[in-house]
């Protein structure tokens, strides 16, 4: 998304990775710094629960593990991850886990900080933010402009975006787009 849509950043991962573009280029910034060492939570995870089966695009995330959601059990997975030193939560697909106590909300704090100097607090008007699931909560919480896409309807959330599209998924999102678009031809 970072090298083909017309933004200046992408966060991804749960807030474990961003990708800024600068200079016609795009950087890659971890929230640690670093890359995160997957193995050794990966390691833990499939020790104490065996049943866990990686997503099919496990090899191309680089901070965060997900895993197809369980029938019956995701909450024992997630409960599990404090211990580990570990988050997680359930998005419309996978179950999620990664190394580290952040989320969407302070990895938007902090990339809007460091790179343009906003404070996100302030600045929490001129802001429209997109979801479709649990792990968007924080933001739904945080934004007085949240949308979500239909399949968010599909799970149980302590907070709620404030519109919710007809359609799911990407046709959701060109939904929010659309609406967005013709509001500001009438501005």
């Amino acid at each position: 998304m970072a090298s083909m849509w017309p933004v200046d950043a992408v966060i991804a991962e749960n807030g474990g990775v961003n990708f800024v573009r600068r200079d016609g280029k795009v950087e890659r910034h971890f929230h640690t710094g670093s890359r995160p060492d997957m193995a050794r939570l990966s390691d833990s995870l499939h020790r104490l629960f065996p049943e866990l089966v990686p997503a099919d695009d496990q090899p191309y995330r680089e901070s965060s593990l997900a895993f197809r959601r369980l029938p019956d059990g995701n909450a024992t997975v997630l409960d599990h991850l404090p211990t580990l030193g570990a988050s997680g939560t359930v998005n419309s697909l996978w179950l999620l886990a990664w190394p580290g106590p952040w989320d969407k909300l302070n990895a938007t704090r902090r990339l809007l900080a460091e790179e343009w100097g906003l404070d996100l607090g302030v600045e929490r008007e001129r802001v429209l933010y997109v979801g479709d699931s649990e792990n968007d909560q924080a933001m739904f919480a945080a934004l007085p402009h949240t949308i979500g896409v239909s399949t968010v309807t599909q799970h149980r959330l302590d907070a709620w975006p404030r519109w919710v599209s007809e359609g799911p998924g990407g046709p959701g999102f060109v939904e929010a787009a659309d609406r967005l678009l013709a509001s500001r031809d009438r501005a």
